[in-house]
């Protein structure tokens, strides 16, 4: 049947680990649940043998239904190992992912064996028909959030494996109610509903998304996927047309010929539920009371509902600034001292040496010889600061495009502060990587947000405590205020800084000027963006 691919050929000469509900049960207790990377290998394996060998359905699907919390539960704490971390993988992070996308890919095809039987005729498992398509999908489902966490390109062999699953449920039991004992926000699901929160998830802006926020959209939309119907023909009650080819990959937004492989998402009682909910945050009520659960306060609920409500309901994300394809290269600096380095044009050294020793100086002096400033000058002054070459493929008035061959320079992280100096060489400028995923090819591709303004290489100490523990200036970075883009003016200093009044030294150009810390506009995975005001010189008369 063409629409199950990648089905295992049955093999009567495999020995599985087990064969029905009671051999299964006893296999598990052996399984080394308390030694994650050793039990998913061993269940990987035997799902593996499991899926080739000849075993009556009924049987086959008992197993499967008591193998699917300890699978969810392996994957969940292997997935711990690779998400939110660096691009491009390591070689080792790379392989517990492809792990974890192999376990949710065997599960499916177990299911996949049972849903054959039932559509073939066996009346042993007829009546679990829409549960075995269900699951099959719920898990091919899975494979493709594993992409999403991980930020890599899904391939298209993936979105066939379950656009094929779709097609048998619309057979006759796609909206046939199931339970469902992973989903804990709906009494019941079906095929349709699981088949929608893998799409919808998918343009949720995974790749721009962390994975916190990734798991929490997931979570929701194990009930809200149920108020999305599918149909082969534009639905009446809603102008935006939100299609799927489903000889494709996913969404599109876009009418085009598909020769009857189109289906359209009516989310017409979604965008009501969305709406209701971002006006009530608004309001004031929080996340709790609205069913969205305590993971996040409401003001970042509301800016990620928002994206959800444009891409799910309005026909995809609104772009204050249009990109355009360019081809070029820039010159990229990672790091706040490099960036720091390459604005100013020499090393970083500290500003004012103080008068006397105190603290921790006098500790470094009786056991070092000397004391942190001295240390810190000599780092600072032998570190290089390499800029690594990027090729451009779009820009925008806020932003670039850019790519580079995995695994050449430095590995890059979602949120983290960027320099950028053009081929014309002008000033460098500051931005923040808002989305990367990895190509199947072995490209890296990313997105900048540009921040306003051509910034300054200035330094920083707290007139307190400071959060590096020594009374000491630190690199940072001024941008100016532009009122055309209603940005203020605002300070670019490293984590743990903000504090709200907190009075801080900066030094500018060899000027000395006391700032108070207003609020915290921005934070990345290694920056804070601060507003702040001047005070007064207290030596004025």
């Amino acid at each position: 049947m063409e629409d199950f691919i990648n089905l295992p050929t049955i093999s009567t000469s495999m020995t599985p680990d087990f064969v029905d509900s009671k051999t299964c049960r006893q296999w598990l207790a052996l399984l080394p649940m308390i030694n994650v990377p050793q039990a998913h290998f061993e269940l990987l394996e035997a799902l593996v043998k499991f899926n080739r060998a000849e075993i009556p359905a009924l049987d086959r699907l008992k197993a499967l239904e008591m193998l699917r919390e300890p699978a969810s539960y392996l994957n969940d704490a292997n997935a711990k190992r690779y998400i939110g971390r660096s691009l491009p993988m390591t070689s080792g992070e790379r392989d517990i992912w492809q792990a974890n996308v192999q376990l949710w890919r065997v599960m499916a095809n177990g299911y996949k064996h049972c849903l054959k039987a039932a559509v073939d005729g066996d009346e042993t498992v007829t009546e679990y028909t829409a549960l075995s398509n269900q699951r099959s999908l719920r898990y091919l489902g899975l494979a493709l959030r594993e992409y999403a966490m991980a930020c890599q390109e899904i391939p298209q062999e993936l979105w066939e494996d379950l656009h094929g699953m779709y097609r048998v449920a619309e057979r006759g039991h796609s909206l046939r109610a199931v339970k469902d004992s992973m989903n804990n926000q709906a009494q019941a699901s079906s095929c349709t509903a699981v088949y929608v929160q893998a799409l919808l998830l998918d343009v949720a802006k995974p790749s721009g998304s962390s994975a916190k926020h990734l798991l929490w959209i997931e979570k929701l939309l194990d009930r809200w996927s149920s108020y999305v119907t599918v149909h082969n023909e534009p639905p009446a009650s809603t102008p935006t047309k939100i299609m799927v080819d489903t000889g494709g990959s996913g969404i599109l937004y876009q009418e085009k010929e598909l020769k009857g492989a189109a289906r359209y998402l009516d989310t017409s009682q979604l965008a009501k539920s969305l709406s209701k909910r971002i006006k009530l945050l608004r309001m004031g009520e929080t996340p709790t009371q609205l069913g969205l659960g305590d993971e996040f306060p409401g003001e970042v609920c509301e800016p990620l509902l928002l994206t959800c409500f444009q891409q799910w309901c309005k026909g995809g994300e609104e772009r204050n600034y249009q990109r355009r394809p360019i081809k070029g290269s820039v010159e990229m600096a990672l790091t706040m001292p490099a960036i720091h380095y390459f604005i100013s044009g020499v090393p970083f050294d500290q500003p004012a040496k103080p008068h006397e020793i105190k603290g921790q100086s006098i500790e470094a002096f009786q056991i070092f010889g000397h004391s942190v400033e001295s240390a810190v000058k000599t780092v600072a002054t032998g570190v290089g600061f390499p800029a690594e070459r990027w090729e451009v493929f779009d820009q925008s008035a806020m932003g670039y495009g850019l790519s580079k061959t995995a695994g050449t320079g430095e590995r890059v992280q979602q949120n983290q502060l960027v320099g950028i100096r053009t081929e014309d060489g002008g000033d460098m400028l500051v931005g923040m990587f808002r989305w990367l995923i990895q190509t199947l090819d072995g490209r890296l591709l990313v997105g900048i947000r540009m921040m306003p303004g051509i910034p300054k290489a200035v330094s920083v100490r707290a007139t307190g405590l400071s959060p590096s523990g020594a009374n000491m200036f630190v690199q940072a970075l001024l941008l100016p205020g532009l009122a055309a883009l209603r940005s203020e003016m605002s300070l670019l200093l490293p984590p743990g800084w903000f504090r709200q009044s907190r009075i801080l030294e900066m030094n500018q150009d060899d000027k000395l000027r006391r700032v108070k810390l207003l609020s915290l506009l921005d934070r990345g995975s290694d920056f804070e963006r601060i507003s702040f005001e001047t005070l007064p010189d207290r030596s004025a008369p």
